[in-house]
């Protein structure tokens, strides 16, 4: 109870602290819920990792529960902080925003992978050490980010220079220049023709050339009404965060299928984990595909709603089983199973969680249920 009390000041804490951001520097534009519950929803995650990190009596799932700690706090209050120091020292700005948004995202995929790759590391590689473990698994997952995000390490900027928003600018110009000339309404093919534009993947004596530019023109058209450039300007971003969402995906579901085939022992509601970590990361990559293929800045909203419900979703489904394990850990019962994992595996069976008490009982007698080894025994009036 006292964990309890103690997870819930922490938390109503950090809520002030979302309160006084949003006093300090309101945020553009209209406030969803989702705007408020998800971060909240991170950050309450992000309190119960801690505690579990801080309760595990094993080094692997110390460090497993650190970084969902460490993925959960960040993405919960680094927004609240960019604006409350926005807000109280320096005016935001377009510039600002834009790398705070760019550099955000570059982080939160660094965390989640590292969370996803700690757990499977921690799950399948054995007989080693666990810090020799996690910075080897450090280094794997700084790379492959690396090497999916160097353009935007070594460029600030580096969205303004990609070949898709060049030639965005130079239609956009096009037109202009057409409309000045008296041509108020340019056709697609006088637009293709006026442009100066660069295709790479375009041979210049195909007879294709022509009909694949005034495409390309029709679709970069589509990005030219309002602020709907900035969705062509991200574009190359999301593309590649929702690439490191598909890296997770695959890594959970060869996590999931290894300990099928496996079936050993593992900490109790961790495979529960597991398995709700197949949609986190899948809607993830599901997201920032889907922002891919959006050229409307009014649509652009909507999908990312319905995204942040389905993410607090799942979020608040994890948080349901750190809870859980906490509770059990915390018990006599539960010390001593997760102990025995250390020093004995292979003499044990699995925990029984409180799912796997459920299914039971749906197809037997609970009780012959009651006073199994390593089950706690129902309270008697």
């Amino acid at each position: 109870m006292k964990t309890l009390w103690k997870i819930i000041l922490i938390w109503s804490a950090t809520l002030v602290l979302m309160g006084a951001a949003d006093i300090a520097h309101p945020r553009r534009g209209e406030n969803g819920f989702s705007d408020f519950l998800l971060p909240a929803s991170s950050l309450l995650m992000g309190v119960v990792s801690y505690f579990l990190h801080k309760s595990e009596s094993r080094k692997g799932a110390k460090l497993v529960f650190f970084n969902f700690a460490m993925l959960f706090v960040v993405n919960g209050t680094t927004r609240s902080l960019y604006q409350l120091a926005m807000g109280l020292f320096i005016p935001s700005s377009q510039w600002s925003d834009f790398y705070f948004y760019e550099y955000s995202q570059l982080a939160y995929f660094l965390l989640l992978s590292l969370c996803v790759f700690c757990l499977v590391a921690d799950q399948l590689v054995m007989g080693c050490s666990e810090y020799t473990k996690y910075l080897a698994t450090l280094a794997i997952v700084v790379g492959v980010w690396v090497a999916t995000f160097y353009p935007f390490l070594l460029d600030a900027k580096y969205l303004y220079k990609v070949t898709d928003y060049r030639n965005f600018v130079e239609v956009r110009e096009s037109i202009a220049s057409l409309r000045s000339k008296g041509n108020a309404c340019p056709s697609i093919a006088e637009i293709a023709s006026y442009a100066h534009l660069t295709l790479s993947d375009i041979v210049p004596n195909d007879r294709s050339m022509e009909e694949h530019k005034q495409r390309y023109v029709a679709q970069l058209q589509k990005y030219i009404p309002e602020s709907n450039y900035a969705l062509l300007i991200l574009k190359p971003l999301w593309l590649r965060c929702s690439q490191m969402g598909l890296l997770s995906l695959f890594l959970v579901l060869f996590c999931t299928a290894y300990q099928y085939f496996v079936d050993s022992p593992r900490g109790a509601y961790i495979e529960k984990i597991v398995w709700c970590l197949i949609p986190y990361c899948g809607f993830e990559a599901l997201h920032f595909f889907a922002y891919t293929k959006i050229t409307k800045w009014n649509d652009l909203n909507g999908v990312i709603d319905i995204g942040d419900y389905l993410s607090i979703a799942v979020i608040w489904m994890i948080l349901f089983l750190f809870g859980l394990r906490l509770r059990f850990i915390q018990t006599v019962e539960g010390n001593y199973y997760e102990r025995r994992l250390l020093t004995d595996a292979s003499r044990i069976t699995r925990w029984r969680d409180a799912f796997d008490n459920w299914v039971l009982r749906q197809f037997m007698n609970p009780g012959e249920l009651d006073r199994r080894f390593l089950t706690q025994r129902r309270l008697q009036d």
